[in-house]
């Protein structure tokens, strides 16, 4: 509720101590599946937030947007958060429209001067994802970049899907999940037996608040953690 009703404060927080900002990062990677859903609904909600201010924009991402962005296609493609798969295209998009809708935001300060965010943005990923997946061929990553900085919604979610499952890491697994938030009929067993949980009270529990503070378990609150945004 801080990062949605209190983003002000949230953000003031911030500045004033960086583990504010590093439990969202944390969060989302949390193996926990509450912790981390909760974790992407916070940060959904910060980027929500942030995007209505384009003076804080300007202020956020030349040092934490692509860290973020790589650390949201990192748990994307680590075959361990499939179930939050649909949050997480949410808050890829988020990402990308940040980025290519406001002409004036510079995303890294090594973005050389005349470089547009689209073409700063698709060359920072061309470069990541060949280092990262060096079985991609040329033609196909160029193909997942095209489609990604270009589609939205539901399309974005099937282009995603189809870029994830023709990864080695997930081809030798159960990827039912990938194509059940997309409502096409296809649950694996362990799907079905989850929304079954899920429609019983008491056997699918909600995160809650608290929840949150288990993201900030174990984080070191000092004033001298300062995020520098300016």
């Amino acid at each position: 509720k801080l990062v949605t009703k209190c983003f002000s404060k949230y953000w003031e927080l911030m500045q004033r101590n960086k583990a504010y900002y590093d439990a969202l990062v944390w969060g989302i990677k949390h193996v926990d599946r509450q912790v981390c859903q909760l974790a992407l609904g916070s940060l959904q909600a910060f980027l929500y937030n942030l995007a209505r201010n384009p003076a804080l924009v300007e202020l956020y991402c030349p040092s934490h947007y692509l860290p973020m962005l790589t650390d949201v296609l990192v748990v994307m493609t680590d075959t361990l958060h499939k179930p939050l798969f649909e949050m997480q295209v949410n808050v890829l998009q988020f990402l990308v429209d940040m980025a290519t809708s406001d002409a004036e935001v510079r995303l890294s300060p090594n973005q050389p001067p005349g470089v547009d965010n689209t073409k700063f943005l698709h060359d920072h990923l061309e470069q990541l994802l060949a280092t990262s997946f060096q079985t991609l061929t040329p033609a196909s990553l160029e193909a997942f970049l095209v489609g990604l900085l270009n589609c939205r919604g539901e399309e974005l979610r099937h282009h995603m899907r189809d870029f994830l499952v023709s990864l080695a890491s997930f081809q030798s697994q159960d990827n039912d999940v990938l194509f059940a938030t997309e409502g096409d009929g296809k649950q694996s067993p362990k799907s079905k037996a989850e929304a079954t949980r899920a429609q019983i009270p008491g056997l699918q529990k909600a995160p809650t608040d608290a929840d949150l503070m288990d993201i900030f378990k174990g984080l070191n609150l000092k004033d001298e953690d300062d995020l520098d945004l300016g």
